[in-house]
């Protein structure tokens, strides 16, 4: 619920305040069995891919997120692109995930791996910046 917006659930409450939803028996035994498959998974992250559940590695954005940092370089014509700038383009262009302390985190492991430089203060998205490390 962290990542929804406001009016999105305030528009389903309402929704579901003049409908009445009973899950079946078969529904809610599937629903068990699928919550129990998730919970067993040791993957830290999940997309919805196909109408489905996939487990990716955590991983798995950093090469899109280091080409559209190297974009935002080019665009801007600056060697250092402030991490609150590319997380709230991350944000906008792709629906899933939806949360800007992923998109921080990965920042951080992109640097912690040599991948980007950066400057400024670490942890704070918007008092620093980065650039792919040449």
């Amino acid at each position: 619920m962290g990542v929804v917006h406001s009016k999105e659930i305030e528009s389903f409450i309402k929704r579901s305040e003049h409908e009445s939803h009973v899950v079946s028996i078969e529904d809610r035994r599937r629903y068990e069995r699928e919550w129990l498959e998730l919970n067993e998974q040791e993957s830290v992250l999940r997309i919805w891919d196909n109408d489905r559940i996939v487990h990716v590695p955590d991983y798995y954005f950093d090469q899109a997120l280091l080409d559209m940092i190297a974009r935002l370089q080019l665009e801007g014509s600056q060697e250092f692109v402030n991490t609150g700038k590319i997380i709230g383009e991350a944000l906008t262009q792709w629906s899933q995930p939806r949360s800007d302390t992923f998109w921080e985190y990965r920042i951080q492991q992109l640097i912690a791996h040599g991948r980007l430089d950066f400057q400024g203060m670490p942890g704070m998205m918007n008092r620093y910046a980065v650039k792919i490390k040449e």
